[in-house]
């Protein structure tokens, strides 16, 4: 029979060779010395991937193995480096000397993969195929063999099934969670397995040996890009690609297209190597994906802080805005188990909260601190609650002579984890208290949650019964003795028996002392009618003892409630058990109605069967949890238009740049060329168009609470009656009513941003009013006391409040509540950008102040706007000095990491007649400045560079020469932009778009004071 051929393998000077096809030996065949020989490959030049040089030669014994014949469906390998299907042409055969490396990386990997790729070699060329013994050998590791479309496309679609009647996120989020944790953990388990058998101590080392392993266990062929940052720490970066994978594959072969990434396994076994190659934890997520469409399956890794970054700057537009949709991607992965663990403590804190119906309940932590405590509890101890939270009971609040004792019961609840009871008097009052241990995930105790219930008037009760009962059973006992005895003592007998009625006599007029005493109301009823009301029910309705008697019970209740509580009495009084607790809405005699908690229990009355009904009235407990819910919606509230500043900001930032460009050139142009060169017309226009532009980041940095404020003690009243003046010249069909506050309080306010609140607000009012009307402006001094039921809870102290009202239109609730968001408009497009009201309300809330709007359809909207008044009694008003073109001489250096604006930014200061040092990032100004610090005048630097931070490259630069100038150049303000620290001194700061005469200007006064660090 014939042997399959091996490829034989010569050592050569400089790389390895293989024989041709017709000089291959038989395999088996032994060579002389009985080795094959293994040395280092060189790859095909290319500007990134260089050769592997030769260090040494390394033997190593091929033992016979068996491999199955390749099938006629077999798929091409992958292709290495030079394009050849090396994977393809020795598929049969096993790994080979003869083939390169598979797998590109840059440069700096090279040494790493040339130094383990022998280990792989000899490790996958000794295997063992035994199907009798139903297992796979390699190096005396059992392997198994899976199919791919079984981990893959099939494995997918068999979710999708389970979760046919759920939504399509939760079954691709359930398939993804499954493949990846499970990949990464055996990414783990395989990593520590081959850096302990091969000995591979250097991280590189570790990382190289997982793209090898993969490669020659058929998950894929791995290119590292150069972009790849592969060091210790969250600063890691590993940006790579597969051109084949096997879960591509197993939609790729039916001609299938998705929607989504599949590679879930890849990525979660290279995450899993990786962390334990550099002891990191570290997440990897795909960002294109061959079953997409897209060229190749491209990766990013990264550590978990800094992984969703990576996506969202490697990912395309598609991708991210179905990532955003389905929340399919890397949030999902770790959110589910932070989760999961608060849902856990949530669970265990509301389980003690629901184990005893209290009067006082209080939360303590293991230490004994208050976390939280009801209103009962607070008045007990004298407090409020916010005095209380976050002090130790055992040390700031209990009574010195308790500490000890009330601590011993805390203390054996933690360490047992067993609920405890307890009973004292305190004050005159009995008191009955339970204490439960609340569980974190680690089931440690880690909170108890105390209950606390007077029961006084129950324990008198009780004892008051106990004395009776022990009374009358003494005296039934002598009556007993005393008939059996003698009969002549009947009428002494009939005496005693008197005295013993009236003794049952006073004993029930004590007990209905006690409930009518009860602080719940109560009444009794036999069959459908009521034959006993206490005096606090009767309280509660505004009834008289005599009207409630003889009434059907269920008129006490509520119209909406009455034939719910009629079926349940009628199946109490047939014997069943229906629900006995329940809340219920009672009704007074004047037809008003309060929510009340009652709980009915059957009893006997004179031998037939009866129902007592007891009543609490809840209308505290009501209010109590409608104010919660008011306040869980302030807080959401502030928390979206938190988010919503946010994205503006950003926007706004990388808009301006793009604006610095466009204004620098057209500044340089218009500089160059005659005053009446026919293109400056053109020019101006440009750069009117920029103006405008500029504009816009302005309204979005108003709202991000980002803008250029300039502030200056006002008077509102002018402002209001200037802006309303010029806004009245545009629409004489509108009448104009002013009503503005004598006295009125200054205001602390940019002129310009308070203007635009103004304006904004006039021109919202003239949209409402297409055909005319009336707006409404009124001043006022007021203090936080008269506008605190809002959305928000306002500061305390004084403030100035404006309020716009007109008769407009108005909007109903769905807009009102979007009227603030940025891009919201019901213009019809081309008509407005929607951020007008986004710009106020950012302007308004970055002065400290509040904005709150009303409106009903057909009856206009009012708006009030809330600023903190200025204790400086006098306003004051200020000019902007226009900016002239200054030349100068001398050395900057320049640093921006945006390439329009650092490209712009050099031509204009070379217009200006200085010599430009251009850095496209913090490091590369750092390395200019050890080079030619000595020459360097002054440094222009972006804070915001994602090589090096602006803050480190400041700070560095200082460490070099503590008396260069440096000049802060971005679109946020100097605020938002300059460095954080005290020690950290700037000389200038300059707002991006800026002209060619505002730069000359700051850059002349800064390089004319000298090196001095104190602007």
């Amino acid at each position: 029979m014939k042997r399959p051929w091996l490829p034989c393998i010569m050592a050569h000077d400089r790389h390895t060779t293989c024989m041709p096809p017709d000089h291959r030996l038989p395999y088996g065949c032994i060579l002389s010395p009985p080795q094959y020989l293994v040395a280092g490959f060189s790859l095909t030049p290319n500007p990134i991937f260089a050769t592997f040089p030769v260090k040494k030669t390394t033997s190593i014994t091929l033992p016979p193995f068996a491999m199955p014949p390749k099938s006629e469906n077999h798929r091409p390998g992958t292709c290495d480096p030079q394009g050849s299907e090396t994977a393809a042409s020795q598929g049969s055969h096993g790994p080979s000397a003869a083939s390169p490396p598979p797998v590109e990386a840059p440069p700096p990997l090279l040494k790493a993969f040339e130094t383990v790729y022998p280990h792989i070699l000899s490790y996958f060329q000794k295997a063992n195929f035994k199907p009798q013994g139903g297992f796979i050998d390699i190096s005396g590791e059992r392997y198994i063999l899976v199919r791919a479309a079984s981990l893959a496309k099939e494995f997918f679609g068999l979710v999708q099934d389970l979760y046919r009647d759920a939504p399509s996120e939760e079954a691709l989020n359930t398939a993804y969670c499954f493949l990846f944790d499970m990949a990464h953990a055996i990414g783990r388990a395989d990593a520590r397995r081959f850096h302990c058998r091969m000995g591979l101590q250097a991280p590189e080392q570790r990382l190289a040996a997982w793209p090898l392993h993969f490669a020659h266990t058929g998950w894929a062929y791995v290119k590292i890009l150069p972009d790849s940052r592969p060091v210790p720490g969250e600063d890691f970066f590993l940006h790579y690609e597969h051109k084949y994978s096997f879960e591509v594959d197993s939609w790729l072969k039916n001609g299938e297209k998705v929607e989504n990434p599949v590679c879930v396994m890849n990525a979660g076994y290279s995450s899993g190597w990786c962390e334990v190659s550099f002891g990191i934890p570290l997440v990897a997520a795909e960002v294109e994906c061959r079953a997409m469409g897209d060229p190749c399956c491209r990766f990013v890794m990264a550590h978990r802080s800094r992984i969703e970054g990576h996506f969202r700057r490697y990912a395309g537009r598609s991708l991210l805005d179905r990532a955003e949709k389905t929340c399919f991607l890397i949030q999902e992965f770790f959110s589910r188990k932070r989760l999961e663990k608060e849902l856990r403590e949530s669970e265990e804190a509301a389980r003690a909260l629901l184990n005893a119906p209290p009067e006082r309940a209080m939360l303590l932590d293991a230490d004994g601190t208050f976390l939280a405590l009801n209103e009962p509890a607070a008045r007990a101890f004298g407090m409020t609650r916010e005095e209380i939270i976050g002090r130790n009971a055992f040390r700031e609040m209990l009574p010195p002579e308790l500490r000890a004792k009330r601590k011993a019961y805390h203390d054996r609840v933690v360490e047992s984890g067993l609920p405890l009871h307890y009973e004292d008097e305190r004050e005159g009052k009995r008191l009955s208290t339970n204490l439960y241990p609340v569980f974190e995930e680690t089931g440690k105790v880690t909170r108890v949650a105390i209950y606390s219930q007077d029961i006084t008037e129950q324990k008198r009760t009780q004892e008051e019964l106990a004395r009776h009962r022990e009374y009358l059973e003494q005296m039934v006992k002598e009556r007993t003795a005393e008939l059996m005895r003698a009969n002549d003592r009947l009428e002494e007998e009939i005496a005693e028996r008197k005295k013993v009625e009236q003794s049952l006599r006073a004993s029930e007029e004590r007990y209905r002392n006690l409930v009518e005493g009860s602080f719940d109301g109560l009444f009794l009823q036999l069959g459908t009618k009521i034959v006993f009301t206490n005096r606090r029910l009767q309280e509660m309705l505004g009834y008289g003892p005599a009207e409630l008697e003889g009434m059907d019970h269920w008129l006490v209740y509520h119209p909406e409630d009455q034939e719910l509580t009629r079926q349940r009495a009628r199946a109490r009084l047939r014997g069943e058990t229906p629900q006995s607790r329940y809340e219920v809405r009672m009704q007074r005699k004047d037809g008003s109605s309060f929510p009340a908690e009652i709980i009915a229990t059957p009893l006997r009355l004179q031998g037939e069967p009866g129902i007592q009904v007891s009543i609490r009235d809840i209308s505290e407990r009501k209010r109590a949890e409608a104010e919660r819910e008011a306040l869980q919606a302030q807080v959401e509230h502030g928390q979206r238009m938190e988010a919503l500043g946010t994205l503006a900001g950003g926007v706004a930032h990388d808009f301006n740049n793009l604006l610095m460009a466009i204004q620098g050139n057209v500044s340089l142009l218009r500089y160059e060329l005659d005053p009446n060169h026919p293109y400056q017309k053109s020019l101006q226009r440009v750069e009117e168009q920029v103006k405008r532009g500029a504009k816009l980041t302005s309204q979005l940095l108003g709202y991000a609470r980002k803008g250029r404020f300039s502030i200056t003690t006002l008077d509102l009243n002018a402002l209001v009656r200037e802006t309303v003046s010029a806004f009245g010249r545009t629409r004489k069909d509108i009448r104009i009513h002013l009503d503005l506050g004598e006295d009125l309080r200054a205001v602390e306010a940019d002129q310009g941003q308070i203007d635009q609140v103004i304006l904004n607000l006039c021109i919202n009012a003239s949209d409402a009013m297409p055909k005319g009307g009336e707006l409404f402006l009124e001043t006022a001094n007021v203090t936080n006391k008269q506008f605190e039921h809002r959305a928000y809870t306002p500061n305390p102290g004084h403030y100035v409040m404006l309020r716009v009202r007109d008769t407009g239109c108005g909007m109903d609730e769905e807009t009102l509540n979007r009227i603030f968001e940025p891009f919201f408009t019901t213009k019809e497009p081309g008509k407005g950008t929607g951020l007008g009201l986004a710009c106020v309300y950012g302007i308004v809330k970055a002065h400290g102040g509040y904005i709150h709007a009303e409106s009903d359809v057909g009856k206009g909207t009012l708006f009030s706007v809330y600023l903190p008044a200025s204790k400086s009694p006098q306003p004051s008003e200020f000019a902007k000095r226009p900016s002239a073109l200054v030349p100068g001489r001398g050395a900057i250096l320049m640093a921006d990491d945006e390439e329009m604006v650092l490209d712009v930014g050099a031509r204009m200061l070379e217009k200006l007649g200085y010599r430009v040092y251009e850095a496209p990032g913090g490091r590369e100004a750092l390395r200019i400045f050890e080079e030619h610090g000595a020459e360097i005048d002054l440094v222009i630097l972006d804070m915001i560079m994602p090589d090096m931070g602006g803050e480190e490259t400041f700070d560095r630069i200082r460490d070099l020469d503590p008396n260069v100038p440096i000049l802060l150049a971005s679109g946020f303000t100097e605020l938002e932009a300059g460095p954080s620290g005290q020690s950290r001194e700037w000389n200038g700061f300059i707002s991006k778009p800026f002209s060619l005469g505002e730069l000359s200007e700051k850059v002349a006064l800064i390089i004319g004071r000298g090196k001095n660090p104190n602007p």
